[in-house]
């Protein structure tokens, strides 16, 4: 079987006599030269290619196993090449790492061994739509007698899936596993219940489910009717117990529908509280949180409180740790519409993880139109410089820039007129600049609105010899009227 699936490797050095050599004939296990002589061939195996080769070549040694239909054929030999082309970051060497895994096998496998079947459950797991997609349909449903470790991963996989096609492909495959489908969910459920398991209990095994309170405390139900039902006080209270970690048993899956029902409160506070224990308990230290707890968020995100909006932000869709396209753009559009110190450096370094992705959603709204928010934003969320830098210099802000400088002597008037001459220097005539505080504890406020003049003062400023900036931010609307009423009492 190994020497049916040997592949000879070309190897050639770049040289003028090896260029002018003709390519070998085109054939899927063809004998090529692999070395810098024709005359010293190196023989590699598929299985050597699976594990030390480059996309490409893992992607053509998979192909030539799939064309060959080799079903149930290939020995053990082959899973350490397989498990390094599940890793691999080409999503198609991945996917085509599951046909192999279905082909060769579970199909027509009795009992597939353990290995192949951890590899699928790890693929259905996959970042890939279209690998998970395939782990289920070819390789987990497929499996006749399916492990216990299989049958969770499906069923959690249905009980959480937002296609129906893919729930259609699940549970059939369960019909012959009842018995084992419902001790497993028996278990489930009793370790940490979830209101997505239980709803799938009679679809899974046949049976009527066993009532909610087998599986909750009397406390945990109590909670959960009282943010169904209950007024405002009510759900305040009982978000407060939650809040302060005191549910006895915890804070599962099954109190979603009621998060979402209190989401929906007539008073800002219950919404808010709300929103910090979603981010607490459904989100926050999950690598894969739910997407309907996401939802909500962002939901709540978008609330006309601003105490929700921040609790949201703040205590929810920051705690991502990764986060998607929608919730980037939701968080990055915060960011340039608000400015508001804190939930600006939050939502910041809650990107820092994910900047190439974040690089690419800030590229294409700047090429996009004129938004100079974006652009002002940028560095502060990429840690990059922007691009179409000429575009926008013109462009006024879409906030103003405040700079502080410090005091350097007694006399204001004197730092102010100097400092007033190093910005007409720099090409910043008649700035807006005026001193506050009395002696030796003035500090100089610059206010920027055009953008030359904001990227003039980062790039002259940083470490000047005579002028020291020790604070800069975007102004809010709440801080200009406050730094007004300074200039006002400066006159």
């Amino acid at each position: 079987m190994n020497k049916f699936y040997t592949i000879i490797l070309v190897a050639i050095m770049c040289s003028t006599s090896c260029a002018e050599t003709p390519p070998p004939e085109s054939s899927a296990l063809k004998e090529i030269p692999s070395s810098n002589t024709p005359e010293a061939p190196k023989t590699i195996s598929i299985q050597e290619m699976l594990v030390i080769g480059n996309s490409d070549m893992r992607q053509h040694a998979l192909s030539m196993l799939i064309q060959t239909k080799a079903d149930g054929q290939l020995d053990e030999s082959y899973i350490p090449g397989l498990k390094a082309c599940s890793e691999d970051p080409s999503p198609e060497t991945r996917r085509l790492t599951v046909k192999v895994l279905g082909q060769s096998y579970v199909s027509n496998a009795d009992n597939p061994n353990s290995e192949i079947v951890e590899l699928l459950i790890k693929l259905a797991k996959d970042d890939s739509a279209e690998v998970q997609h395939l782990a289920i349909a070819d390789g987990l449903t497929q499996i006749k007698n399916k492990s216990d470790a299989a049958i969770t991963q499906l069923l959690e996989i249905a009980a959480t899936t937002r296609e129906r096609k893919v729930f259609d492909l699940i549970v059939p495959s369960l019909l012959n596993d009842r018995d084992q489908v419902k001790q497993l969910l028996d278990r489930r459920l009793a370790e940490n219940y979830s209101s997505a398991m239980y709803d799938l209990y009679e679809k899974a095994t046949g049976q009527k489910p066993p009532p909610r309170n087998t599986f909750l405390d009397q406390q945990s139900l109590t909670i959960q009717e009282t943010l169904a039902t209950g007024s405002s006080g009510m759900r305040l209270h009982a978000l407060s117990m939650i809040n302060q970690g005191k549910l006895r048993s915890g804070v599962n899956e099954s109190f979603l529908p009621y998060f979402k029902l209190s989401a929906q409160d007539p008073a800002a506070p219950v919404r808010s509280i709300t929103a910090r224990v979603v981010g607490q308990y459904m989100v926050a230290n999950r690598d894969k949180p739910l997407e309907e707890a996401v939802l909500l968020l962002m939901q709540l995100a978008r609330d006309e409180s601003a105490d929700v909006r921040f609790s949201a932000i703040y205590h929810g869709l920051t705690q991502i740790r990764k986060k998607s396209d929608a919730v980037i753009i939701l968080l990055t559009n915060v960011a340039a519409e608000i400015r508001d110190h804190v939930i600006y450096e939050r939502i910041g370094l809650s990107l820092a993880d994910q900047k190439e992705q974040v690089m690419q959603i800030l590229n294409e709204q700047l090429e996009t139109g004129n938004n100079a928010a974006t652009f002002e934003i940028y560095k502060d969320m990429t840690g990059e410089f922007p691009p179409l830098r000429e575009k926008y210099l013109e462009m006024p802000c879409s906030r103003p820039r405040l700079f502080v400088f410090k005091g350097e002597e007694n006399n204001s008037e004197t730092q102010k007129a100097d400092l007033l001459a190093e910005l007409d220097k720099v090409g910043i005539p008649n700035p807006d600049l005026f001193a506050t505080g009395s002696g030796a504890n003035h500090v100089l406020l610059l206010t920027t609105r055009i953008t030359r003049d904001r990227l003039t003062v980062e790039k002259h400023f940083p470490n000047h010899n005579t002028f020291t900036v020790t604070q800069t931010m975007w102004l809010t609307p709440e801080m200009e009227i406050e730094i007004d009423a300074l200039r006002d009492a400066a006159k």
